[in-house]
């Protein structure tokens, strides 16, 4: 996930429109690898042993993060493309900052599950990564309401309004994560 959305703040600091097709390949070859470590985890769980966290908790963690890094490829730069963006507004360097303290936050938070029965990380964790969701959630709003307000092109109104839909969805992949921690810590500790 940190791969995913360090090549997305990458990518839109040298933003060029012409190379983003090129871009969107490499991102789904991360995206591609990520699916395999995801499925390398659950061929693991399907062997005769009891991890230390139920599979259930697991599997819904790793969809969590799969989803997460979806909006990464599909739900924003997917989009970029697909609208052809030809500059980038300065709200989305902002969001994609939040989004990548996110990735950092949830990249530390799996490092930490192995220690879920003494849970005061992951607690700390989880609570930062909800701090910069609810911040996320905020700038949406903020940026959506700047460029309703400023933008009187409808065809960038329509674009930036799906492209910041892609950043909504992440924050939702986020909280989704946390609730997944949350109730796995509760129900084994």
């Amino acid at each position: 996930m940190a791969e995913a959305t360090d090549f997305l703040a990458a990518n839109l600091k040298n933003y060029q429109l012409d190379e983003l097709e090129n871009e969107l390949n490499e991102m789904k070859k991360i995206e591609v690898v990520a699916n395999d470590k995801k499925q390398a985890t659950l061929d693991f769980l399907y062997q005769d042993f009891l991890p230390p966290i139920e599979r259930p908790d697991i599997l819904e963690i790793t969809q969590a993060l799969n989803t997460l890094l979806g909006t990464v490829s599909s739900d924003i730069l997917a989009r970029l493309d697909r609208y052809q963006v030809k500059t980038i507004e300065p709200d989305v360097f902002v969001l994609v900052e939040v989004l990548k303290q996110g990735s950092d936050k949830t990249l530390a938070l799996t490092k930490e599950l192995i220690h879920f029965k003494h849970p005061e990380k992951l607690l700390a964790l989880m609570k930062d990564i909800n701090s910069l969701v609810r911040r996320g959630y905020a700038l949406h709003h903020q940026a959506i309401k700047k460029m309703m307000h400023n933008e009187n092109d409808a065809i960038v109104v329509f674009s930036y309004s799906n492209i910041y839909e892609g950043f909504n969805r992440s924050w939702h992949a986020l909280e989704r994560l946390t609730r997944a921690v949350e109730a796995m810590i509760i129900q084994n500790t």
